[in-house]
């Protein structure tokens, strides 16, 4: 460590975003390297603890560089793995394949990945999971059938994604692949410390409130390190560092303005007080500090429509490992493309309501996955949609928001009955309730008519499932906005693109489509299989898949 040099704090407090600084030249002189591993790791999430337990089992040294406490994004999700063809499955009485999970991801992904990394995706689903479950992940085999965005509490897998609409279910075989870790509640965090306890026990030397602030390459543009922040261990400066953090990940991260100011202070701290080390890698460095969703200034710049949907992760999801990678020639991809997820259900009632446009138009089947709901809403004109239903779904609304002992009501039922006691419009005729919503009158008129007479014949042209087919009754009506500006019903989002890189590899890619020698991105901070579109548990199986993938390559497995 050389406590002589420091880092202007301007560098650090003009913004809540990550500050990154031109790669620097590496140096024979003595003292410039303060110490060396062989594989380093950048973030501690599901990505960047499977990379360090990966190339801790190819017989390496790894050194992993957290800034916060570790587990990432990954720590604060439902943990759901999207896997195919697994014991699990099998034991529930699914026959499934990897054959029929490529069929239906192929199609919803876009092309995000070729068809070659898609089918090794699948293919290594069942064992990746079983490498989870050597390093202590446990899952189970109730399957919770009904229409969910998360299952309920005492179930284990559930169908997260799209995978039963007619023309998925039509093309393969559904089934329900959304696997939860077991445990109480959302289950990200017994994920990300499950994971991180293997990886402690088995050597990975872990170091936290480290901030990375440059590559280090040699002369042939070769990254070979990198330069962080280092708030001393045991210091004052490390308590009130660690008390910041505990603050935003408390409460703040659901109010970003706060976060932000509570970053700042955050930044100047570790600029103020970190010591500069200069880590050495021999075998790479592994980028895994996930999204952008914290970085409002790059969701502006590359996905501007959603920049009203609440960013989800940790404020450490702030692009700075795309942003390290840009500052070596490292390419990015589907920048644009975002996950935001407009729930309808809970409650079931709500499903069978119609979703309309400004228009008065219907433009989506209400029981599509979350995702879907999400990317087309924001496409409507001023991103505006409602939801309407009549005076039986919102007494059936009613009964599924009252509190319950279950361990998911927090999360889903107390939102509900805020939306309910205070987030409605109300009328007792539908013209009345158009015009309280600036919705077109005579729109909404004809679209109801349809929609009652499609729930007659049994048949929606948008595909809607008959179980969910119910015809909207007499007034009152009622409206709920869907906008992602409606801040009393959050939409929460996350960033899928990211650094482009080598499939084969997960090197990152400079213009030219060669990598970059010695550097890996894996997670989110990469293009992965979820950056086409992401489907629940997707992100977390990629952050496994893509972050062994690398530390193989790294070690040269």
């Amino acid at each position: 460590m050389n406590s002589a040099l420091k880092l202007p704090v301007s560098e650090f407090i003009d913004s809540a975003s990550y500050v990154v600084n031109e790669p620097l030249l590496a140096s024979d002189e003595p003292g410039f390297w303060s110490e060396d591993t062989d594989v380093l790791v950048v973030g501690l999430g599901a990505a960047g603890a499977s990379a360090a337990l990966e190339a801790c089992a190819q017989g390496k040294r790894v050194t992993v560089l957290e800034r916060f406490d570790g587990g990432g994004a990954t720590a604060l999700s439902g943990g759901i793995y999207y896997g195919g063809a697994t014991e699990h499955l099998q034991a529930a009485g699914f026959n499934d394949t990897p054959e029929q999970m490529y069929t239906y991801l192929h199609k919803e992904i876009s092309g995000a990945v070729s068809d070659a990394t898609l089918h090794d995706f699948c293919a290594r689903s069942a064992e990746n999971l079983r490498w989870l479950e050597s390093h202590g992940v446990e899952f189970g085999s109730r399957v919770d059938t009904s229409k969910r965005s998360y299952p309920r509490a005492g179930y284990d897998l559930y169908y997260s994604g799209n995978e039963r609409a007619k023309s998925n279910a039509a093309a393969s075989t559904p089934a329900p692949r959304g696997h939860r870790v077991s445990g109480k509640g959302f289950t990200g965090s017994v994920l990300a410390e499950t994971l991180i306890k293997s990886a402690t026990e088995r050597g990975v030397a872990i170091r936290r409130q480290v901030r990375v602030t440059r590559l280090i390459v040699d002369t042939s543009g070769a990254v070979v390190g990198v330069e962080a922040l280092l708030i001393p261990a045991g210091s004052k400066a490390a308590r009130s560092h660690q008390k910041l953090i505990a603050k935003i990940n408390r409460y703040q991260r659901f109010i970003p303005a706060l976060a932000f100011g509570t970053l700042r202070r955050i930044a100047e701290l570790e600029a103020t007080e970190g010591v500069v080390c200069r880590i050495s890698a021999q075998c790479g460095v592994i980028l895994a500090t996930g999204s952008f969703a914290f970085n409002r200034a790059m969701v502006n710049q590359y996905a501007a429509h959603y920049i009203d949907a609440i960013p989800i992760g940790t404020v450490g999801c702030d692009g700075s490992g795309i942003r390290l990678g840009q500052s070596v020639g490292g390419i990015v991809s589907h920048m644009d493309k975002v996950s935001a997820w407009r729930s309808l259900s809970p409650p079931l009632s709500f499903v069978s309501g119609i979703v309309v446009n400004k228009a008065g138009k219907r433009f989506v089947a209400e029981d599509v996955y979350l995702g879907h709901l999400g990317r087309l809403l924001v496409e409507q004109e001023n991103d505006c949609a409602w939801l309407i239903v009549d005076k039986s779904a919102i007494k059936n609304a009613y009964r599924e928001a009252m509190p319950k002992l279950n361990d998911n009501w927090l999360s889903f039922g107390a939102p509900l009955l805020l939306n309910l006691l205070v987030n409605l419009k109300k009328s007792a005729t539908l013209s009345g309730l158009a015009q309280k919503c600036d919705i077109d009158e005579v729109g909404l008129g004809n679209t109801v008519a349809t929609y009652n007479e499609i729930v007659t014949n049994g048949v929606d042209p948008f595909e809607k499932s008959s179980a969910y087919l119910q015809k909207l009754g007499a007034g009152p009506y009622y409206a709920l906005n869907l906008s992602t500006k409606n801040k009393l019903f959050p939409c929460p989002s996350i960033p899928m693109g990211g650094l482009k890189v080598d499939e084969q590899s997960g090197g990152v890619l400079q213009n030219g489509g060669e990598p970059i020698a010695g550097l890996y991105a894996v997670g989110r901070c990469a293009v992965g299989i979820p950056a086409g579109f992401y489907i629940s548990g997707t992100s977390i199986a990629d952050c496994i898949y893509s972050g062994r993938r690398a530390a193989k390559h790294a070690c040269g497995g």
